[in-house]
């Protein structure tokens, strides 16, 4: 009985370690959020006074940053947002409660304007940036007149990173985290895309590999007055 209370208590704490990794954002998450970017303002003066948090703080030349004392609290979990300032033009906000989705863009002109719209979505544990890396989607896009080709990016990061997909077998933050509206951010992304470039609204197109191949066919089920064609590479099961 004890074996099995034991067994049970370090199964749910796994869970719980597990959950809580999972939901562990992204730099450029993080650093985009509304939150950051608030306290970025609020705390533009107060850089050099970084290194004074805790007993840090008691140093006397840490003494004029007493009225930074609120963004070395409130805002110190964006500290590294602003060592390095990062790129949040390729991100919104979105979704209910709201959270920072963002997106790589390859190529981004054409021979022929208006473009064709390439959507290429990442796998299970992969990232925008790799999905880019790894598919040459620029170069081929370029040989064959040129496209504006988007990597939109999932939720979590690394082994969690995942596109949340009904009725699928979610997986990484997907599994904790499965009542994201991915159809709704592209669809947004769809619109935001077409604000910045010259794109031909008839001409938008979807593919991915494993879970992102799920989620292209996902769209094609729920998003297809929107996009003409779907493409999925090795994918997992669909109900």
């Amino acid at each position: 009985a004890v074996r099995a209370l034991l067994f049970a208590w370090l199964l749910a704490a796994t869970v719980r370690a597990t959950a809580l990794a999972a939901a562990e954002p992204s730099r450029r998450q993080t650093c985009c959020s509304e939150d950051a970017v608030a306290c970025g303002v609020t705390c533009s003066g107060c850089l050099p006074c970084f290194g004074c948090i805790g007993p840090a703080a008691l140093n006397p030349l840490c003494y004029p940053c007493v009225g930074c004392i609120p963004c070395l609290t409130s805002c110190a979990e964006y500290l590294d947002c602003y060592s390095t300032e990062p790129d949040c033009s390729n991100s919104m906000w979105w979704g209910t409660p709201p959270r920072v989705r963002s997106w790589t863009v390859g190529t981004e002109s054409c021979a022929s304007p208006p473009c064709a719209l390439i959507l290429a979505f990442h796998g299970w544990t992969m990232s925008d940036e790799l999905m880019r890396e790894v598919t040459d989607m620029d170069r081929i896009a370029q040989q064959h007149g040129g496209a504006i080709v988007v990597y939109p990016d999932g939720i979590g990061v690394d082994i969690w990173s995942c596109w949340s997909i009904p009725n699928a077998a979610n997986l990484g933050q997907c599994l904790f985290d499965a009542g994201v509206d991915d159809v709704g951010f592209v669809d947004a992304l769809i619109d935001r895309m077409i604000e910045r470039y010259s794109i031909d609204a008839g001409r938008v197109y979807a593919l991915g590999f494993s879970n992102g191949g799920m989620m292209s066919l996902n769209l094609a089920c729920r998003l297809s007055h929107r996009i003409a064609a779907f493409g999925a590479v090795a994918t997992g099961p669909m109900v």
